[in-house]
């Protein structure tokens, strides 16, 4: 799929390519863009490790800067290919964010057990998200995927040095 836009191949070929039937092929997927876009659920499992392996006394911005490029690094790949076949075509492009949810549901998670409790814990939970959300949106977008992993850690990096959280211990 990389040799051609993802608009320009079928379902079939895609089948065809993994020595399947059509009807085989919906029975695991719902559409063509299911293929690259549905979330992977050893991605969230592997989040979920990441996540836990951190610290407990380590600062939450720390050790959610540390965890998101650990996991770029890891999926450094799968998220190469994703990125490629997803920019060759617009519509993917744009559901691409809503394909890492599950992710960034686990990191809600892992910051509702970091985050005290308070009248402020959910919003406090909500805003260090998307303010991680918002440093990855821009890396992956500015990334180039020729120039490797280590290009996108560095941006991943930046980003969550320009905005450091702090008072989020």
């Amino acid at each position: 799929m990389l040799e051609r836009s993802f608009d320009e191949v079928s379902v079939d070929e895609i089948a065809a390519a993994a020595r399947v039937s059509r009807a085989t092929f919906f029975n695991y997927f719902r559409s063509k863009e299911a293929v690259i876009l549905d979330p992977d659920p050893a991605m969230a499992a592997e989040a979920v490790e990441i996540l836990a392996a951190r610290p407990s006394g380590e600062p939450i911005w720390e050790s959610l800067t540390e965890s998101v490029i650990d996991f770029a690094r890891r999926n450094s790949d799968r998220l190469t290919v994703k990125y490629r076949i997803t920019a060759s075509s617009p519509a993917l492009a744009q559901s691409r964010r809503n394909a890492g949810q599950p992710f960034w549901d686990e990191i809600r998670r892992w910051l509702a057990d970091r985050v005290p409790n308070g009248p402020y814990a959910r919003f406090q939970i909500d805003l260090i998200t998307n303010i991680a959300l918002a440093v990855a949106d821009t890396a992956t977008a500015t990334w180039n995927p020729d120039d490797g992993p280590d290009a996108l850690a560095e941006l991943l990096r930046m980003g969550f040095d320009a905005v450091e959280v702090s008072g989020f211990r």
